[in-house]
């Protein structure tokens, strides 16, 4: 007598979802619950009670693409720092950033005295180097950087960081898109800054 081999049940394979590399600056799988719930809800798109991570992130990548790209810039550095993301701190960040793209007059640059780089030491007039901070995180305005270590620094992070964690080649503190484009190529910036889809399974 043959005996029959019970055919064991296989699960269905779960569908991979596609997000992009970062969402907000962050990879999908290090955005918390609680964050991605808030900032939903600060964008006035309530989450539902227990709603999934996939779903969320989803929601959250959709959000991010409609946003412009001076706040989506505002909310990475909030989560890179891990500070409250509230509407007082979004509309901080965004008004510390006007401030720091404020146009320096050139006859005043000429009568300031040279300065030397805090990067490569080299001294040199005013009108070479970038005045004020950085971004609203900088602690050393008065450690002045020149023009040509900024680019440098610049397009050397592209190649190897994501756009949002572009970084002050002095303190490290995170720089805001109006600063970047202010000192690099817009093709190059355009180019960089589109999303590379990733696979990941929840």
């Amino acid at each position: 007598m043959v005996r029959k081999v019970k055919e064991k049940a296989v699960p269905p394979k779960r569908d991979l979802l596609v997000f992009p590399e970062t969402i907000f600056g962050q990879p999908p799988s290090q955005l918390s619950i609680p964050n991605i719930r808030r900032i939903l809800h600060l964008s006035n798109q309530r989450p539902k009670p227990r709603e999934l991570k996939s779903n969320l992130l989803t929601r959250l990548a959709e959000l991010e693409a409609k946003k412009p790209l001076y706040e989506v810039q505002t909310i990475s550095q909030l989560l890179r720092l891990g500070s409250p993301i509230t509407k007082q701190s979004i509309q901080d960040g965004l008004q510390a950033e006007e401030e720091e793209d404020i146009e320096v007059d050139e006859e005043e640059l000429k009568q300031k005295p040279d300065q030397t780089c805090a990067i490569c030491v080299q001294t040199s007039e005013a009108r070479n180097f970038h005045q004020g901070k950085m971004s609203q995180f900088c602690m050393h305005h008065e450690k002045p950087v020149c023009i040509l270590c900024i680019k440098n620094d610049i397009a050397r992070q592209i190649r190897f960081a994501d756009w949002v964690r572009l970084s002050c080649c002095y303190c490290g503190m995170p720089l805001p898109p109006n600063f970047v484009r202010k000192y690099i190529a817009p093709e190059r910036l355009e180019a960089y800054v589109i999303p590379f889809p990733v696979k990941l399974e929840y």
